[in-house]
């Protein structure tokens, strides 16, 4: 995981907690920008996992059920 996402991550993760979910979606969506840059598998895993817990959260759940996928994807490569 390369400073950029894990920062963007890091703030992802304090946006969820204080409930402010689209920030931390509009936040993880930057880090997954550098994950895909450096191809760093493991970060895209655990973000599209974060991305889904964020809306889920809003009551997204298509969106959800996609990152969701997308995670899965990645895990079976």
């Amino acid at each position: 995981m390369c400073i950029r996402d894990r920062g963007y991550n890091n703030l992802a993760i304090l946006s969820k907690r204080k409930k402010d979910h689209r920030r931390a979606i509009m936040l993880l969506d930057s880090a997954l920008i550098y994950a895909d840059a450096a191809k760093d598998l493991s970060s895209r895993s655990m973000i599209h996992y974060q991305l889904a817990e964020n809306y889920e959260a809003l009551g997204n759940y298509r969106n959800a059920y996609e990152q969701a996928n997308l995670r899965l994807s990645l895990i079976h490569i």
